[in-house]
């Protein structure tokens, strides 16, 4: 099975896509001339589906495999059956380009903060495996004593460096490939802490919202306009969401409280809005959503490294402090004390 392609190969795949639409030009020999002008998969991607469709096989059959999402196959067969098959594709293509921008936003907010981890680790081998361990020695080799905690730190650092030493490294070149990986999908990457968790939900409602609204505008049924827009947003959570209002819908009893789905999201779904009405809102609300997304994230560009670097810093600094002063404290107090007790 294919590759799945990116949010950017999609992205541009959709742009030409688009353009043929709005053109008249025939899509089967458009996209077979594309070949040449779309780069790396994208342009396979095209040529396959131009063969595909000159060869009398249907859009569904073309675009419903693996190498493409469910949510694109949905917003083509949507915008063919509107006969406005450019526009569907253009506000698809905007929302991966919307998606795109975030995720970019995300990873350079989250750069510095691992530059300054990559920092604090050197400066944590340097001072564990080389300065203190030399401290200790000149001091046993001068038959001073130095503090006991010093001594306790520097052999554990030095007896368990095997374990500790390439750990770090380890999880960060671990943590820099997942998130290589989650950047390669239409989707945001998912986050595990506490202040991307925040961002990246605001970005997978908005997305949801956007592309629910597409669907919709389309003329695609709720109950399958819903699970498409929650599959493409990447959310477990909206998923959930999503299947308990279908499950609802179909059976149809009453749409009861969907704690899954955004508070706005759900009570307008549950309202029971004329068609254009809820349209018009998810818009709306797909605009918060990035707005906030945005602002969190140029907030995690600021704050998060001032917080490490005080935190990275000040921590580096007093053990600094309390190493060297310490000892040297130490170290006057044993010379002082011959003076000390003959004096007595």
């Amino acid at each position: 099975m294919p590759k799945p392609l990116s949010a950017d190969e999609l992205a541009a795949l959709g742009d030409e896509l688009a353009a043929l639409a709005r053109a008249g030009v025939p899509l089967d020999q458009g996209l077979l001339a594309l070949r040449s002008e779309l780069p790396g998969r994208a342009g396979f991607a095209a040529e396959e589906i131009g063969q595909r469709l000159a060869a009398g096989e249907r859009w569904s059959d073309v675009v419903g495999e693996g190498q493409f999402p469910p949510m694109f196959a949905a917003v083509l067969e949507a915008g063919i059956r509107s006969s406005e098959l450019g526009p569907a594709i253009e506000a698809y293509v905007a929302t991966l380009r919307r998606t795109s921008e975030l995720r970019k936003r995300l990873s350079i907010a989250l750069l510095y903060p691992v530059l300054l981890l990559c920092l604090a680790y050197g400066l944590t081998l340097f001072i564990g495996l080389s300065w203190l361990p030399d401290l200790t020695s000149s001091y046993a080799e001068s038959e001073l004593e130095t503090l006991p905690v010093l001594d306790s730190v520097s052999h554990w650092i030095v007896a368990t460096r095997w374990f500790w030493a390439p750990l770090p490294p380890l999880l960060l070149l671990l943590g820099l490939g997942w998130w290589l990986l989650q950047l390669s999908g239409p989707a945001l990457p998912r986050s595990r802490f506490a202040l991307g968790v925040s961002v990246v939900r605001q970005g997978r409602a908005a997305i949801f919202a956007d592309l629910l609204a597409l669907l919709l505008e389309r003329e695609t049924d709720l109950p399958t306009a819903l699970p498409l827009a929650a599959q493409a947003s990447g959310d477990a959570q909206l998923q959930a969401g999503a299947s308990k209002l279908v499950a609802s819908l179909e059976q149809g009893s009453p749409v009861g409280e969907t704690p899954e789905l955004p508070p706005l999201i759900g009570w307008l779904l549950r309202s029971h809005a004329p068609e254009q009405q809820m349209v018009a809102a998810l818009r709306r609300l797909s605009g918060q959503y990035h707005r906030r997304a945005i602002q969190r994230t140029e907030w995690l560009a600021h704050a998060l490294p001032t917080w490490l670097a005080i935190g990275l810093g000040g921590g580096a600094a007093m053990l600094l402090a309390s190493a060297v002063f310490g000892s040297w404290a130490s170290v006057i107090y044993e010379l002082a004390r011959p003076h000390f007790f003959n004096a007595g």
